[in-house]
């Protein structure tokens, strides 16, 4: 028989529980895989070899692994919502995150945000402005023609001086 070549597979019992556990603590799997001691895309390799060993049927390491990563973030989020409807009976910003988040696909609960463009106005010399101030004046004639004359005076005074 042959012998087998190439790197020895870093899952061991060892690593799988460390994985486990930090996902278990509502961990990201990219902070899980450091906390095990490999790297994320070795992590994703296992996983994906896990979803082909699934779908070829053949079980292996890496489809016990997947089944058991993916058991362990869906108990994971199971927990925190628990523990945060818990705080739903005091605080109403829990229930309003709760909804926010459970129904951000509808958009029934999701926060609404207004943002405002303002258009950039042209004044009678065909400048264009898009400061507040600055379109108040161009659409006063009366007041663009006095701040146009202060500052004229201001910048008379200043070369007087100067």
């Amino acid at each position: 028989m042959p012998a087998k070549r190439g790197q020895p597979v870093k899952l061991n019992p060892d690593t799988k529980a460390r994985l486990l556990l930090a996902l278990r603590a509502g961990n990201y799997r990219y902070a899980a895989a450091a906390y095990a001691g490999i790297h994320i895309d070795t992590f994703m390799t296992w996983m994906d070899r896990g979803r082909k060993a699934l779908r070829s049927g053949t079980p292996d390491m890496f489809s016990e692994l997947l089944t058991e990563v993916e058991q362990t973030e869906h108990q994971a989020e199971a927990e925190m919502v628990l523990i945060w409807r818990t705080h739903m009976k005091n605080d109403y910003r829990a229930i309003r995150d709760f909804l926010e988040r459970r129904h951000s696909n509808t958009g029934k609960w999701s926060r609404r945000e207004v943002i405002a463009h303002e258009a950039p106005v042209e004044t009678p010399d065909g400048a264009t402005v898009a400061d507040p101030f600055c379109k108040r004046l161009a659409q006063n004639p009366e007041a663009l023609a006095a701040y146009g004359d202060l500052l004229a005076a201001l910048d008379r005074e200043q070369t007087s001086t100067g």
